[in-house]
């Protein structure tokens, strides 16, 4: 279960990065009728902009040992070293091309198919057995995140940083980091090696997935259902980062915008605002770290068959 730990351990980074960092989010989805759609994240990290120059400079030394040689991470590194060592920067990728393109210089052959079927049989080899159940979870998760599109807008001169996240996908269920928790009592119930300090590091974490929204349509009503993060079940040292983390930033907002398959009719939530198939719902950052605040939101809509994201 080791490849799935660490496939876990990065998806909560790039997790924690999306929806706890204080930064000013919009998050925006576009849901079709049959559960389609299209999600998007775009954070606007310009005031930390020189903490990830620093970070980027750090850890230099590896530039002479070969490609063919380096980890996956230590190639992933470099690209993303190289990327913000151009100053300006506006530029879009697939997470599955940059894997097929690391492979490659070690000269291999990615694909995604192959990649899962490692995973399942190295929990084997680990005398993990993964029911059918539990193996599509694993593997629609590797799909979203591989599929995904990173965009990165860097200007240095202006201070501006922006990360946008997209990812087409085809059911609510599918959606990018949605199956984390789902993720994460696979391993807690499968890897009987794990030290008891590791499952609790793993059920803090669990325990911030509920930030993660979820989705669901039901009678005409699309329902996003999210939890506060509660830093209360934090481990001191972890308290103590998102606060500083949220010092730095100041009074930021997050902003949802969510496209229905139809004419918007009402919604729950008396700060949000509607026109036609689209609803805008701002709010303080601080909100989503406040465990007595509503983050549920209920959207009423005419469904309308021509509209098609």
């Amino acid at each position: 279960m080791n490849m799935i730990k660490n496939i876990i351990l990065l998806a909560v980074s790039a997790t924690i990065l999306l929806f706890s960092s204080c930064s000013n989010n919009v998050e925006e989805i576009w849901v079709n009728g049959d559960g389609t759609g299209k999600y998007e994240m775009t954070q606007d990290l310009s005031q930390l902009l020189p903490f990830v120059q620093m970070a980027m400079m750090a850890g230099e030394g590896d530039e002479d040992t070969p490609e063919s040689e380096k980890s996956a991470k230590d190639q992933g590194m470099s690209k993303i070293k190289e990327i913000f060592a151009r100053g300006v920067v506006d530029t879009s990728f697939v997470i599955e091309d940059i894997a097929k393109e690391m492979a490659a210089k070690k000269g291999e052959t990615f694909s995604l198919e192959d990649m899962k079927q490692k995973m399942y049989n190295d929990a084997g080899k680990e005398g993990v057995e993964l029911s059918a159940k539990e193996k599509e979870t694993l593997g629609g998760f590797m799909e979203s995140l591989v599929k995904s599109t990173l965009r990165i807008k860097m200007d240095s001169d202006k201070n501006m940083l922006k990360l946008t996240t997209s990812q087409r996908f085809n059911g609510l269920d599918k959606m990018l980091f949605s199956s984390l928790t789902d993720l994460f009592d696979i391993v807690a119930q499968k890897d009987m090696s794990a030290s008891s300090g590791d499952l609790e590091k793993l059920q803090q974490a669990k325990n911030m997935m509920g930030s993660i929204p979820k989705y669901e349509v039901k009678n005409n009503t699309l329902y996003i259902t999210r939890d506060a993060i509660d830093m209360e079940s934090m481990d001191p040292e972890a308290k103590q980062n998102f606060n500083m983390m949220k010092g730095m930033m100041g009074q930021s907002n997050y902003k949802t915008i969510i496209h229905v398959p139809g004419k918007v009719k009402g919604v729950s939530q008396n700060a949000a605002t509607y026109k036609g198939s689209t609803v805008t719902w701002e709010i303080p950052y601080n909100d989503l770290y406040d465990t007595s605040k509503d983050l549920d939101i209920r959207i009423k809509f005419k469904p309308k068959k021509k509209i098609k994201y």
